[in-house]
């Protein structure tokens, strides 16, 4: 049987794309009926390190331990490094937030992982921006060369 190539690949929308989706998300989750779209997606405000300037960029989201965790690999998430206190509305509600970059690929593809599995297995993987072959949910090692552009931001609330 002839090699059909990787299992896991990146799935990632195109830059078109998101200039057009992402000012409409931003104004349906700044709105009333946020709730269509607030249980899984966010508008993360990031400050940049270099410039101060700031990004609010719209993110999908997954509820973890307490926190948020954001899987991604956008180039806002390189002003995360070493943490940094991050906004973020969530659920029609500002919130504070701590930030803490993870770019390990192991870790990355664990935490893919990790998501996947709760979320229900490889109907997750297109919201996570991952495109699987069959039925099965993906190990971490079929998953890590699909990531390893990616990274993983955990964000601890810092409010009430």
């Amino acid at each position: 049987m002839a090699d059909q190539g990787p299992r896991v690949t990146s799935r990632h929308p195109s830059d078109r794309v998101i200039k057009i989706v992402n000012p409409v998300l931003k104004a349906i989750l700044r709105s009333p009926a946020h709730r269509a779209l607030s249980k899984h997606l966010m508008i993360l405000t990031v400050t940049g390190r270099k410039t101060g300037r700031t990004y609010d960029v719209v993110v999908a989201r997954q509820d973890v331990d307490g926190g948020v965790v954001v899987l991604g690999g956008a180039p806002w998430g390189r002003n995360l490094r070493g943490g940094a206190p991050v906004r973020m509305l969530v659920g029609g509600r500002q919130r504070a937030g701590f930030a803490e970059l993870g770019e390990n690929p192991r870790h990355v593809a664990e935490t893919f992982h990790e998501v996947m599995v709760r979320q229900g297995g490889v109907k997750a993987a297109r919201m996570l921006g991952l495109a699987v072959q069959g039925s099965q949910t993906p190990s971490v090692e079929e998953i890590m060369p699909a990531v390893t552009d990616r990274n993983v931001v955990r964000i601890r609330y810092t409010d009430a």
